[in-house]
């Protein structure tokens, strides 16, 4: 059998230091029959002549160009273009190791699923930090079984980077377009369809954490549409295991607690907001605290949040300083 060809989808936006580096790396792979679609989405820089020469130098790289439309419109527009079995995302900020598509090719053909993922570095201030612990591991997952470690932050992630998907996978399915987390909506959409995926322990991807990632804004229509995609995830869910009910209530007070910190120390204009968040917190907090299974941080995060404002908010800003030291 020859190699399989395999469609790499790159939404390219605002990234013109790092761009290059991020397609040297798709090119590089061992796995040598792909296409490398790049999606410029607007960009406002030096990014869609990065792109037009990449495609000139090498006939594996086609260029999209669009009006600005959002991460979503990006995914999608590759996907309406994507010719290959198998398609993988990577952002355009990020780099990959040489062989993370056949690795994770190799993972779905040896355990016949349609999703492969596999364990990815997060790198801060030039530290590589792998997310899961690395090894030779190799996991077969049920549908359950991986909604449950979405549930509780274990493998896989969320995230369109680090996996490989049967192309078939995206014709019932596609990126929400206007929604900004993206990637926590569409997942429990996908592995419905899939119905099963294997996870490989290997770090083969590098996601590149920068403090001005749109996520990390408290912006009111972001922190939202983060708690929407974790409502929506739960739901798809709870269709299938409402047995699974503590998970998702975790994952949601989780969600709640994360856009809280977000809020630290906020002005008196997003007194709504926080207000929204405790009540999500409220409601959840009975069935997190009786989950012997939800991280003792969430329990200690509920117990600071029903304590009062001026608490939660002075150990959060110190929890902050000893992080930020270490």
């Amino acid at each position: 059998m020859g190699e399989p060809l395999i469609s790499v989808i790159v939404p390219v936006y605002r990234t013109e230091s790092y761009l290059r580096r991020c397609v040297d790396s798709i090119l590089a792979q061992i796995h040598h029959n792909l296409e490398l679609i790049l999606v410029d989405d607007g960009s406002p820089d030096g990014c869609p002549a990065i792109c037009d020469a990449f495609a000139a130098s090498d006939p594996r790289v086609h260029v999209l160009h669009q009006e600005n439309r959002g991460l979503s419109a990006a995914r999608n527009a590759g996907l309406d273009v994507a010719r290959g079995d198998y398609v993988a995302f990577a952002d355009s900020d990020d780099w990959v190791e040489p062989d993370y598509l056949s690795y994770l090719l190799h993972l779905l053909r040896t355990e016949d699923v349609p999703i492969a993922a596999c364990n990815h570095y997060v790198t801060v201030n030039g530290r590589d930090i792998a997310k899961y612990p690395v090894s030779h591991e190799l996991l077969r997952l049920s549908k359950k079984a991986a909604y449950d470690g979405l549930l509780y932050h274990r493998p896989p992630d969320v995230s369109a980077w680090g996996k490989l998907y049967a192309h078939s996978l995206f014709d019932r399915v596609r990126y929400p377009e206007g929604r900004i987390f993206e990637d926590t909506w569409i997942i429990a959409d996908l592995l419905d369809i899939a119905d099963s995926l294997v996870y490989g322990a290997e770090a083969k991807y590098h996601y590149i954490y920068r403090e001005d990632t749109l996520s990390k804004s408290a912006d009111s229509r972001r922190v939202w549409d983060f708690l929407d995609a974790v409502d929506h995830l739960s739901d798809v869910i709870m269709r299938s295991y409402p047995e699974l009910s503590p998970g998702c209530a975790r994952r949601r007070v989780h969600a709640a607690l994360s856009i809280r910190r977000l809020l630290v120390h906020a002005d008196v204009s997003k007194a709504g907001d926080i207000e929204r968040c405790e009540s999500v917190i409220r409601a959840g907090a009975k069935e997190v605290l009786r989950d012997k299974r939800a991280p003792l941080r969430d329990k200690a995060g509920i117990l600071l949040s029903l304590a009062g404002r001026r608490l939660f908010d002075g150990a959060w800003g110190f929890y902050g300083k000893i992080r930020r030291r270490y």
